[in-house]
């Protein structure tokens, strides 16, 4: 939790001699005024993020629609619409809180000590519980591809769909886990604050050590920092980054494989170059993924050097800021994958355009948007598009019959 902090002293006297000397105990006051200094937060969180994931979760339940009304269940696929599921689902917790907070009330003041354990657990425990398991299914995804790509004869035996099911209900576990010590990691209690509006005073919340702890709160917030920042961040990243140059690997041998068992016939030309833009569409899934793991990680570092040894590089509060600009970008990021997939699949075109086109007809039958999707049918039928999926990508390829790649 990013919040103020703050020192409160003479709670646990200690003795020196004939003097006491009262002991200053480490706390976190949640003053929103210190944490959104700049005030744009208050516009992003509470009005952008809230829109925004409303329109992400209809982008995703289209796309999954899409998906199982027509067959489109495959290894990769069920990636896919775990992926869909987990960003979809990692936005709607924080954007209730922050549309209420900044956009119904109008709070941007002390947060009350009543809402302290649900806005920590809203706007940081479970987003990131689903995001962790968006990033590790984002991992399965690029394995199951380089084993599709690099060892196409192994893949039915090595990624069969009942251990890509078992896969992601792993990463589900492992984000779970990861997150756990984060719903006692707090001892929450009221501290008594001049009120908003009035002469009067109010109980806003703040944290402390939990009762279980035996060592200094901002030491174990470090500890707790560089633990976090290595397992749940940078070792995901590294494990992506090697797989995906693994891919783009396997993806430049069969190339040049093919290329020496047989001539290069118009077919095997049209499959290497679907073969490309599987590996682009790969890339760019993982590198949005990337992206924003390598920005949190960045954050948590800066926390971690002001906890542990007073290293100011960036002020605290501005960290907030910059983490309020990350989590902007993590929540423009979410339907990337809907995009990617509309780019660079025919098949999905195709069953999108013949699910809303019917829909756009009825309200208005020469609307722009009706315009739109008849040129995207038309592009799904015309053999331009890099990448079918009414076929196995899983499958081994027959030089003497080359098939369509599948996402």
């Amino acid at each position: 939790m990013a919040e103020n902090s703050s020192t409160s002293s003479g709670l646990t006297p200690n003795t020196t001699g004939n003097k006491i000397v009262p002991e200053v105990e480490q706390i976190i006051v949640v003053d929103f005024r210190q944490w959104y200094q700049h005030g744009f937060e208050y516009v992003i969180n509470g009005y952008v993020i809230p829109i925004w994931t409303i329109l992400n979760i209809c982008i995703y339940f289209l796309m999954v629609y899409v998906f199982l009304k027509n067959g489109m269940t495959t290894k990769s696929h069920i990636c896919l619409i775990a992926i869909s599921v987990t960003d979809s689902l990692s936005a709607v917790c924080p954007s209730i809180m922050w549309f209420y907070f900044f956009a119904v009330r109008k709070h941007f003041y002390y947060l009350p000590c009543a809402w302290c354990r649900t806005y920590h657990y809203m706007t940081e425990v479970i987003p990131h519980i689903f995001s962790g398991t968006s990033f590790y299914i984002t991992i399965l995804l690029s394995i199951q591809r380089y084993i599709a790509v690099g060892h196409p004869f192994k893949v039915d035996r090595l990624c069969t769909k009942r251990i890509i099911i078992i896969g992601i209900c792993v990463c589900v576990l492992i984000a779970f886990a990861l997150k756990a010590i984060f719903f006692v990691h707090y001892d929450y209690f009221g501290i008594t604050v001049p009120a908003f509006t009035g002469n009067g005073t109010m109980q806003a919340c703040a944290v402390r050590a939990p009762k279980w702890l035996n060592m200094p709160f901002y030491e174990y917030l470090a500890v707790i920092q560089a633990v976090f920042t290595f397992i749940y961040h940078l070792m995901p990243c590294t494990v992506l980054m090697i797989f995906e140059f693994l891919l783009i690997f396997a993806v430049v041998k069969s190339a040049e494989t093919s290329k020496k068992m047989t001539s290069s016939s118009r077919a095997q030309t049209i499959r290497r170059r679907k073969e490309r833009q599987l590996t682009y569409a790969t890339l760019a899934i993982s590198s949005l993924s990337l992206l924003y793991g390598l920005c949190a990680s960045f954050t948590q570092i800066l926390d971690f050097l002001y906890l542990q040894f007073g290293i100011s590089v960036i002020s605290n509060n501005d960290i907030r800021s910059i983490v309020a600009a990350f989590n902007f970008l993590y929540f423009i990021m979410l339907p990337s994958n809907f995009v990617i997939t509309c780019c660079l699949s025919e098949a999905f075109r195709k069953h999108l355009s013949s699910v809303l086109i019917p829909i756009s007809k009825r309200f208005k039958p020469f609307s722009p948007l009706t315009m739109v999707l008849s040129v995207s049918a038309s592009l799904s039928t015309s053999g331009t598009s890099f990448i079918a999926s009414n076929e196995n990508l899983e499958t081994p390829v027959n030089l003497t019959k080359v098939k369509s790649l599948q996402i």
